[in-house]
């Protein structure tokens, strides 16, 4: 397996507060790692919902929720230049 994060290994386990703790200190919830030999792909979303750790899953999938929104939306206003200049702020950006 390629990828395994500390994140990936909070949702497997059912830790909801680290995954808690972990978002907020900046993990990525679209990280995804992968098993070679299946090419099967997993996020730690999807890692938490396989092991029925529902309370993970539902937070995990929130959070990735808004973050593809946000990169929707940032890749909407992608060629304004005034868009651009606010997105590329430190303190608005992604």
């Amino acid at each position: 397996m390629y990828g395994v994060t500390p994140l990936y290994l909070a949702a497997q386990a059912g830790y909801k507060q680290a995954c808690v703790l972990l978002v907020q200190a900046g993990a990525d919830v679209l990280r995804t790692c992968a098993i070679p030999e299946s090419g099967d792909v997993f996020g730690p979303a999807d890692i938490a919902l396989v092991h029925f750790n529902l309370g993970s899953w539902l937070y995990l999938s929130g959070v990735k929720k808004q973050r593809l929104n946000k990169l929707s939306a940032r890749k909407a206003f992608q060629g304004s230049q005034i868009a651009e200049r606010l997105l590329s702020d430190e303190e608005l950006a992604i």
